[in-house]
């Protein structure tokens, strides 16, 4: 299979420099950061699928017709992360699944994911002498350096909200039986 080759709308802003010009270590640090911020991006959108799915699952659960209420209504452009994750968060609340303290934390990953998405999503990559930051708007304009305290805290973020849905998928397997 041949390469894709698309175009890329990754904007490095170089505030240092007049001419916009790159060393080769730059360029090298700009091809990471451009892998990470797309790692970042499929995360979010490997735990998005996790929700459509585990919504499907706990609500349409008993249905004939699961794969097309799941169409329908979960994979709809208009039904957004956030709406998923307020969707899940009101079933494990009305099922009973988790306790309300589990819901809250569970909630709170999501939340912090899907910031993450957005920024990445919707930021522009910066550098000032030699280092890396994150401009996007969150309420108002935010910056961030992006440093290892910054991974690591993505990081944890994003793997403790994937951990916990991977967690959570038992608990409903559970509350199904008790459903039937």
């Amino acid at each position: 299979m041949k390469p894709l080759s698309l175009p890329h709308r990754f904007t490095i802003k170089n505030i240092t420099s007049t001419s916009f010009t790159f060393s080769t270590d730059d360029i090298s640090e700009i091809n990471r950061f451009r892998g990470r911020a797309q790692g970042v991006l499929q995360a979010c959108l490997d735990i998005e699928e996790h929700l459509k799915e585990m919504i499907s699952r706990l609500l349409f659960f008993n249905l004939k017709d699961k794969a097309f209420l799941t169409s329908l209504l979960l994979e709809n452009s208009s039904c957004t992360f956030g709406t998923k994750r307020k969707i899940l968060k009101t079933s494990l609340t009305n099922f009973k699944v988790i306790s309300n303290k589990e819901i809250q934390a569970l909630d709170l990953l999501l939340s912090k994911t899907m910031k993450y998405r957005n920024a990445f999503a919707h930021g522009k990559i910066g550098m000032k002498s030699s280092n890396f930051y994150l401009e996007y708007f969150e309420g108002e304009k935010q910056k961030k350096e992006l440093n290892e305290e910054f991974w690591d805290k993505l990081s944890e973020n994003i793997n403790g909200a994937s951990n916990k849905l991977d967690m959570l998928e038992v608990s409903i397997a559970k509350k199904l039986q008790e459903l039937k």
